[in-house]
């Protein structure tokens, strides 16, 4: 233990200042990351270790990329040591995109509280 240094036997825990289930930040050129995620499979570079971290940096770009960065993947040709990262990286993209496509779809209410509406109680009222 050398307390002048601050070096203790146990360690403190850091505490967490991001909220939890926060996406990534979004980085500032998303254009650039697309391009760096396809150079690195261009390349041949992309091994299976890499995998999480590039589909953390798919998951932070802007959506408006992610359909040229799932049609780019896509036209990528089979090789053997990039064909499963591709798959992960891929499959995240288009999974993310869909989903965000599914999001845009749902509609608010008009109000945050209008009642939901009756359902009809007479057969004059089925018509």
């Amino acid at each position: 233990m050398l307390p002048e240094l601050g070096v203790r036997v146990v360690q403190q825990a850091v505490p967490d200042t991001a909220p939890p289930f926060a996406p990534p930040p979004r980085p500032a050129d998303s254009g650039a990351v697309v391009t760096g995620i396809l150079s690195v499979f261009h390349e041949r570079l992309a091994t299976w270790n890499t995998a999480r971290e590039m589909c953390l940096a798919a998951a932070s770009i802007d959506p408006v990329w992610l359909p040229t960065l799932c049609a780019e993947l896509s036209r990528i040709g089979f090789d053997p040591t990039i064909e499963r990262t591709r798959r992960e990286v891929l499959g995240a993209a288009e999974f993310r995109h869909a989903m965000l496509l599914e999001f845009s779809a749902v509609e608010p209410p008009s109000t945050p509280h209008d009642p939901p509406s009756a359902p009809p109680t007479t057969p004059g009222d089925l018509a």
